[in-house]
């Protein structure tokens, strides 16, 4: 009598690694998630301290000079902030709206002053309500907390916003908030080039230890209990992790390296954009105080040891005695700029 050994493999280990399979696939999923999640988080990061940034350039007194209401189309403190905030896009070419908001008694929110040009169909002139304020938006200004928001829809479209209060700083009072505006689907782009690289990695991670599970079987398991397509891509896919060991270590160190050497960039070029954000800013402010002091021809200075009069200006009553004795010296924009810096 002749016995037949059976090989094929217990059906208690097929059902093992299928849950096996399936959890790799369910935490492929996850991880891959909350690397696109962790992408927007530092994204949504890096636009809060951009705005920041602005929001520190902004001179409080002008915005409360401001009435907002169509009596602040002409004031000069109202174009002046226009074109801050019009340099401000140049400077960040991905943002799309720059500007101000304040909030009446009765909860309604209105603009004070926007990036875009006077001619634009996208501006929100002076005293303009934001019909579409969100409750994020509307939280900002109950608790003068910054924040970004989004993806949130308005008239001019769905975007990312990132929310500065801009408060009195002797009295602590909410003046207004500063928001800075992404287009939503470019930040979903961009989230998702930012995750790209980690995703890949981990997706072949999942490649590697899928193949080495299904190579793991029984050597006697029949090919014929596999679909024709299976045999042909899983079967010398398996093969080629037992044979080639060696190799898949070294692919396993270099996914490893890339990594750690992503991380690296990553972080860096976070660090990059901060510096140059900073700069941008300071930058800013001298052009503004810059562009003060020439629209008032100069202002006049107490003669001290550290305002000497300026030995390159060469204009009449360029020094000055008032009646009461005191000596002052014309500071001019270029000298103003050397004596701060």
């Amino acid at each position: 009598m002749t016995y037949h050994i059976s090989q094929e493999e217990p059906r208690e280990n097929r059902r093992g690694r299928l849950i096996l399979l399936a959890a790799i696939l369910v935490a492929g999923a996850l991880c891959a998630w909350w690397l696109a999640a962790r992408a927007d988080h530092q994204m949504r990061e890096d636009l809060l301290d951009r705005t920041r940034l602005v929001a520190k350039a902004v001179n409080i007194e002008r915005v409360q000079a401001l009435s907002g209401t169509e009596a602040d189309l002409e004031s000069p403190d109202y174009l002046r902030l226009k074109e801050q905030f019009a340099a401000v896009r140049v400077a960040e070419p991905k943002c799309r709206f720059v500007y101000l908001t304040g909030q009446k008694p009765d909860g309604t929110v209105y603009f004070f002053a926007d990036s875009e040009p006077v001619w634009s169909k996208d501006e929100s002139p002076a005293g303009q309500v934001y019909e579409e304020v969100s409750a994020e938006y509307l939280r900002a200004f109950e608790t003068s907390t910054e924040l970004v928001e989004g993806p949130v829809e308005d008239r001019w479209g769905t975007w990312i916003s990132a929310l500065v209060p801009l408060t009195n700083p002797q009295t602590g009072e909410l003046i207004a908030i500063l928001g800075m505006d992404i287009d939503a689907t470019n930040w979903k782009w961009d989230v998702a080039a930012n995750a790209a690289l980690p995703v890949g990695l981990v997706l072949l991670i999942m490649i590697g230890v899928v193949a080495a599970l299904i190579g793991s079987g029984r050597p006697g398991r029949k090919e014929a209990e596999l679909k024709p397509v299976q045999r042909r891509l899983l079967i010398p896919l398996a093969t080629g992790m037992k044979r080639h060991g060696l190799a898949l270590a070294a692919l396993w160190t270099l996914i490893v390296a890339v990594s750690m050497t992503w991380n690296g960039v990553s972080q860096w070029r976070a660090m990059h954009e901060v510096a140059a954000n900073g700069a941008r800013t300071n930058f800013f402010k001298d052009v503004i105080y810059r562009r003060w002091n020439a629209e008032l021809g100069g202002v006049y200075a107490e003669i001290t040891d550290k305002n000497q009069p300026n030995p390159y200006l060469e204009v009449k009553e360029r020094e000055i005695e008032t009646p009461s004795g005191r000596r002052l010296t014309l500071v001019n924009p270029a000298y103003m700029t050397r004596q701060v810096h």
